[in-house]
Parts: structure tokens; sequence; C-alpha cells
């Protein structure tokens, strides 16, 4: 089996400084290769409107794995595994572009697009959502770029991208929190507390009843506290 260049993705932010890769970021690269099948899906029934379906092992032809990391960077190299074709090692494969590298095109110009905050012009506007499945593991700092196998340019996924994407598909935007203050108040009524962060913000917080009790312990020890929450 031979591998030929398909893409690579930029990882930048803190955690991604001295060329170092978090494990728990490896999840984006399928989750990328996911939603290039997924393209690649969506332009075939589009291309092919008399089948409800692709056919079978369509998924199966796209198999990527991980090239080479540049030195000193945090640039993962995707590589596609392609037939053997009898060539000398280091003369190089030559693939004529398929539905896979339509989708690829296709799936830059769509995040290009929800970066400008403008329509989706190339899938239906269900596939949108789809789009949120990449980019869940950056944190606030961070963003990717996708580029080329040989560019470094390309469309910007960040946490501001996906929230223009919520605002285009009219879904409500939620994304994981940390708060470290003190509670400040509470209410039995509403199972709710006021929480006084770091930065002396009050956030009214509502809570579940099982974690009541121990917020009105948190409130009579005047401790700091930690709450995790989606929002």
């Amino acid at each position: 089996m031979n591998r030929v260049p398909f893409t690579s993705l930029i990882f930048r932010g803190a955690r991604f400084d001295g060329a170092a890769m978090p494990v728990d970021a490896l999840v984006e690269l399928a989750i990328y290769r996911d939603l290039v099948v997924a393209m690649a899906e969506e332009l075939y029934r589009t291309q092919h409107p008399d089948r409800v379906r692709v056919h079978k092992g369509f998924s199966a032809k796209l198999q990527l794995v991980l090239g080479k990391q540049e030195p000193g960077s945090t640039r993962p190299m995707l590589e596609r595994v392609v037939p053997g074709t009898g060539l000398l090692p280091g003369l190089g494969i030559a693939l004529a572009p398929d539905e896979f590298d339509e989708a690829l095109d296709a799936l830059r110009t769509t995040f290009g697009e929800a970066g400008r905050g403008a329509g989706f012009s190339r899938v239906p506007s269900g596939f949108a959502n789809r789009l949120l499945s990449f980019g869940k593991t950056l944190r606030d700092d961070e963003s990717v770029i996708l580029a080329t196998s040989s560019g470094l340019d390309g469309p910007i996924v960040d946490h501001h991208v996906r929230r223009k994407i919520q605002k285009l598909v009219g879904c409500p935007y939620e994304e994981p929190i940390e708060l470290i203050g003190t509670i400040r108040a509470a209410d039995r009524d509403r199972d709710s507390f006021g929480l006084r962060t770091l930065a002396g913000v009050r956030v009214e917080v509502i809570s579940p009843g099982a974690l009541f009790s121990r917020v009105l312990d948190s409130l009579a020890d005047d401790t700091l506290v930690v709450v995790f929450l989606r929002g």
C-alpha cells in the first residue's frame, strides 16, 4: 500500500506551544475525517438524485493515517492510503481527484463561509449541524487552520466560528463553563444560588436538587467552590 498527502490541520493556542499535541485534541482528526466522508455522501446524493443512499463500501475508500509532523509545529499531516501502483518508493503518486477531494474542498469552503457569517453555498442547511461536531475540544484561546497538504493557509475554526454556525443553523449555543468563586446567596424555592466569581462578577445558577445541600454547606463555610456547567 502507498500513502499520498491528503490534507493538514494547524493547531494554535497555549496547549500547542512547543509543538506539543495533546492526546485529547487528536479526536479532532477523526472527526474531520468523518466530516469529509459525510460531505462526500451529501455531494454524491446531490449528483445522483435517483439514488437513496451511497453504494456499499463508499466510506471505506477513504483511509487516512497520520503522516510525519514537521519539527517545531503542531501541524498533523493526514495521508491517504491508496492501493499499490508498482512505483518505486520516492517516485511519488499522482491521483486523479475524486469525490473525497471534492468533499474536502467543499468542507473548507463551508467553514470559510461560516467564518464570514455567510450562508452555506455548497451543502444543504441540514448538514450544517454536523459542522458543530468539529472543534468541541478547543479552548477559548485555541483555533485550527484547515490547511492543505502543501500550504499553511485555510479557513480558521475556533469558538467564534462555532458560534456563527450555531446562529446560521438556528440552534442554541452551548459550551462547557468552569466558574470559581464563593456562594453569596441561595434560594430554596428556585433551587438556585448566586455565585460571585474571582473577577467580582455575580452569576445566578440553577442547581439540581441533589446538589443544593452542598450549595448550602459552601454558603455557610464561605469557601471557594468550582462549578462546572453548560451555557
